[in-house]
């Protein structure tokens, strides 16, 4: 009645009027086994393939039940059943390309889902794109494939999983400034905003006519950038709840955007690409402030790094380079101040492919194509270049907000394209002049992570790091470079996990707290009290007659204390000597 064949095992399953099953070695005319298991007669067979292989088979019998075989062992690894309401099967068909199996019986239709095993020891069968820790609802967010999981801080397990939130694979994540919402740009070009708790949809952006690239959230003027390999940086306005409303393009490289970074303190947007050009552009305006020049091959990487005026840029040559930024002096503005080679071992170069940046402690943190993590000190160079804290302004009120974003702004192409230039054209003789870069940016501390990091993101109120691997990996560390813990998506691996929430942090510290008030009062009534009530110490152990010898001076040394007049006791007006003009 059906046949199926497995390609993998090259091996032919069989099913006539009987229960059973044949399983045949189409080599040599010989049974290799039988699979028993139904009660009725057979419906049909299907070989179901899997990311691992087509490796088991999938069977029906009339009364409704269906099975699911391991040819390899040659046992039932699941069964089901339809509704016992419904009655028996008359027919099924297996949707393959859409992994369901549509049952037929006398008068309804139901259908069932075939789910993939995930694999245990990895944050994700699909590669993991973002990796971001949520600090107001204290809890871990990844994004891979089409879908985004939730994944509790205290276990480093899944905790949900919202499944399809957009149509083509996501690119790019982030939060909004009171991180309730996360946005999600994806490779066909669409930008969507959803809920952080229940992954809702709950508004989209206008789309690019090509993949994101990178999404940017300014949290001050509660705005959302984007670039894409359309070309385009665009600027939208989130305070809308019912849509995102785009406030400006910004349109002048040649070639495909791959980074953004955006500054609210310096007013400034930067962008970069397959071009080799660093644009600048002011946040406000949006017009072009200026052009970093050096770079001969792709940018992989723009970052900000506040609340100084330097911009960290590197490209797949292996350059890492930190430019002057406005508001510093004019000779240092869009030049490039230093630059280093991410070595990888003599002579041999690692493309830098993401960055965090801890203000705090001034330690810049890369992580590249060959799986190293290193952080490095900035403190020597911002003291030879003599950088000043740029002081962000005050958040704009809702007020100032809504009057500024009226209109649409464009900013037009450049008629000509901006010619390429490279580190010998521009910057000849900078790192001498400067001396030894390796020292001014100094190694602090080099481990490594993945097979190759394309992620990082910095826990800053923490100290820590998570980073994102190409091994489908998540995990999380101390700048020390100490493993604190690997998202994991099951439990096939036992391992510590090391990491603690912000929340248990802050019970913590509050539990000391309440320990040293609770000390406090304890030694307070164990010390000896007068018969009145009073409590006597050390500072008012002095007898009346010692208060009397004071006089005045007791009196004064208590005003100067407190900075106020103190009218002696009459008891200590009477002691005290009459002036010589009384």
């Amino acid at each position: 009645l059906a046949v199926a064949y497995s390609v993998d095992l090259k091996i032919i399953v069989s099913a006539g009027i009987t229960e059973e099953l044949m399983v045949w070695n189409p080599f040599v005319e010989k049974k290799i086994a039988e699979l028993s298991g139904h009660k009725a007669n057979l419906l049909g067979l299907h070989i179901v393939e899997s990311r691992t292989g087509a490796f088991e088979l999938l069977s029906a019998d009339r009364s409704g039940v269906f099975k699911v075989w391991d040819l390899r062992s040659q046992e039932c690894i699941q069964t089901f059943t339809v509704a016992a309401s419904l009655g028996g099967v008359r027919q099924y068909i297996n949707l393959q390309h859409k992994n369901q199996i549509i049952a037929a019986m006398d008068r309804r239709f139901q259908a069932f889902e075939f789910s993939y095993t995930n694999t245990p020891e990895l944050t994700d069968d699909s590669e993991v794109v973002a990796a971001l820790y949520n600090e107001t609802l204290d809890s871990f967010i990844t994004a891979a494939g089409c879908s985004v999981r939730l994944w509790d801080p205290t276990t480093g397990k899944p905790a949900k999983t919202f499944s399809n939130l957009t149509t083509s694979p996501i690119i790019s994540m982030c939060f909004d400034d009171r991180q309730r919402k996360f946005f999600l740009g994806d490779s066909s070009g669409n930008i969507t905003c959803h809920n952080y708790i229940n992954g809702v949809l709950m508004k989209e952006f206008e789309a690019h006519a090509d993949q994101v690239t990178q999404l940017a959230y300014c949290n001050e003027d509660k705005c959302l950038l984007s670039a894409s390999w359309d070309r385009h940086v665009c600027l939208a306005d989130d305070m809308d709840n019912d849509e995102g409303v785009l406030l400006r393009t910004m349109k002048g490289h040649g070639k495909d955007i791959t980074c953004l970074a955006v500054s609210y303190s310096l007013k400034l947007i930067a962008s970069s690409g397959a071009d080799g050009h660093i644009l600048v552009w002011h946040y406000g305006l949006g017009v072009l402030e200026g052009i970093c020049k050096g770079h001969a091959q792709d940018v992989t990487l723009l970052l900000f790094l506040e609340p100084y005026a330097i911009l960290l840029s590197a490209d797949i040559l292996g350059n890492i380079c930190l430019w002057g930024m406005p508001p510093c002096h004019a000779s240092m503005r869009f030049t490039c101040k230093a630059r280093i080679k991410n070595i990888l071992i003599q002579q041999v170069y690692s493309v830098v492919l993401c960055a965090a940046w801890f203000p705090d402690q001034e330690i810049l943190v890369t992580g590249d194509e060959a799986g190293e993590v290193k952080t490095r000190s900035i403190s020597e160079f911002v003291k030879r270049h003599d950088f000043q804290p740029v002081l962000s302004p005050p958040p704009p009120t809702l007020q100032e907000l809504r009057l500024r974003r009226r209109g649409v702004t464009q900013i037009p192409t450049p008629a000509a394209p901006i010619p390429r230039t490279s580190f010998n054209d521009t910057v000849r003789g900078v790192d001498a002049a400067l001396g030894d870069p390796y020292k001014i940016l100094p190694l602090v501390e080099q481990w490594r992570a993945h097979d190759c990091v394309r992620g990082l993101s910095a826990i800053k109120t923490k100290k820590e790091l998570i980073s994102i691997g190409f091994d489908h990996l998540v995990r999380i560390w101390s700048l020390d470079g100490i493993l604190l813990g690997n998202l994991r998506q099951g439990d096939a691996v036992q391992e510590e996990w090391l990491f603690e929430p912000a929340a248990e942090e802050k019970y913590r510290a509050l539990k000391l707290e309440a320990a040293d008030v609770m000390q406090e009062l304890a030694a307070d009534e164990e010390s000896p009290r007068s018969p009145g009530g009073r409590q006597h110490s050390s500072k008012s152990a002095k007898s009346n007659s010692e208060k009397d010898a004071e006089g005045d001076g007791g009196a004064k040394k208590t005003a100067s204390k407190w900075g106020s007049s103190v009218t002696p006791s009459p008891r200590q007006a009477s002691s005290v000597p009459p002036s010589p003009g009384a």
